[in-house]
């Protein structure tokens, strides 16, 4: 109900603003709040304005790394996570669990796995009870660390116990994000009636998660439905994904909801647009079924034109240096089956079928299905030469 400048030079009001474009997942709207209130403590000396400043301390610290995460900085997110944790406070229970998320997510993704281990099992054992309410952001932490690094039994257990729980009511917000992962989880091992049975127990949950957890949820229902035949259903989730991203204003969402339907256009015959340029490399952090990067270069690949095809395959060194720098090994997995595929396209088929091999050895230890599946029907001369 304020008017839009109300939340101008008043420092309260750009945090509690800052809050809801976190919920939204308008991570780039949060930095701009950041700067904003940057600009506002410099320029305003008052003691009023400082007195605000040291009050919202520790949510300015949070804003900061998860604006940092979810952009791809990941050294940033750890350090701004760590101040947070390091200073003695009070802060609301909101601030403490979420910094814990981006904490110990950036601890696992930085090369700290004996820090990360340490503060899992630590924080695990400290909160008491074997299965408390306390240890849900933790849990949400090892579930989503284990997505990324497509250590897919352990996410699937881990998630498992964050929609079960038999001592204590599980927050729907938490329940939420166990669903969505255990979709994924079944997703990637090709059990789609699975995969669509959880997507859906998340679905009615609209609405108690962060917007990036609600559109996942529903554009894992447009990709699932799609790569089953039902284009039909599947341009109806994608219509409902694209109603949440413009909702929450977030361009992180746009871009997956503009991959999304790209994909089902094509499998609709329709030709989709092709005139945009590439995404940012850094989205080997988002949580989606689908990476706007890799279905950016994957339709590249496609095109009639060489300069098209090397493009592409620029690109996606570039997201792979990202994902296997930190840890991302899934999207690693994935990214590397693209470029076989992108080589192949440019009729250099040894180094294909090497890079190729090496991505099924990884991706087969760890039971990895739809990474290659989803690349479609120009994968399979490859796939036969390397089983030859």
């Amino acid at each position: 109900m304020f008017p839009t400048v109300a939340e101008q030079d008043r420092l309260p009001l750009l945090v509690a603003s800052a809050y809801l474009r976190s919920f939204q997942s308008d991570f780039e709207g949060v930095g701009l709040h950041l700067d904003q209130i940057d600009a506002l403590c410099r320029r305003t000396k008052s003691q009023r304005q400082q007195e605000w400043r040291h009050v919202f301390q520790h949510d300015l610290g949070l804003f900061r790394a998860f604006a940092s995460f979810w952009n791809g900085d990941l050294e940033a997110a750890h350090k701004h996570a760590s101040q947070v944790l390091d200073r003695p406070s009070n802060a609301p229970e909101i601030v403490a669990t979420l910094t814990i998320l981006y904490y110990g997510g950036s601890l696992a993704l930085t090369g700290r796995q004996a820090e990360y281990l340490q503060f899992v099992e630590r924080a695990t054992a400290e909160s008491g009870a074997a299965h408390g309410p306390q240890q849900l952001p933790f849990i949400v932490v090892k579930a989503v660390v284990c997505l990324y690094r497509g250590e897919l039994a352990e996410c699937r257990a881990a998630a498992s116990r964050l929609t079960t729980s038999t001592g204590f009511p599980i927050p729907k917000y938490f329940e939420s994000i166990g669903y969505y992962l255990l979709g994924a989880v079944a997703y990637e091992r090709n059990r789609l009636d699975e995969a669509k049975r959880h997507f859906l127990d998340g679905e009615s949950r609209r609405s108690e998660a962060p917007a990036l957890i609600d559109h996942a949820t529903v554009a894992g229902l447009a990709q699932l439905e799609m790569v089953q035949g039902d284009l039909g259903a599947a341009e109806r989730y994608a219509g409902m994904a694209r109603s949440i991203a413009v909702e929450s204003g977030s361009s992180m969402l746009l871009r997956i909801s503009g991959a999304i339907e790209r994909h089902i256009a094509n499998a609709l015959g329709r030709p989709p647009d092709l005139a945009i340029s590439p995404p940012p490399v850094h989205d080997f952090t988002y949580l989606s079924i689908l990476q706007p990067s890799h279905s950016w270069a994957w339709f590249q690949v496609q095109s009639p034109s060489i300069e098209s095809r090397n493009i592409a395959l620029d690109v996606v060194v570039a997201a792979l240096e990202r994902a296997e720098m930190h840890g991302v090994t899934r999207r690693a997995i994935q990214l590397s089956a693209l470029r076989a595929l992108a080589l192949d396209a440019l009729r250099r088929r040894d180094e294909a079928l090497t890079v190729l091999e090496a991505a099924l050895r990884r991706g087969a230890d760890l039971g990895l299905v739809r990474s290659f599946v989803d690349l479609g029907q120009g994968l399979r001369p490859l796939l036969l030469a390397v089983a030859e």
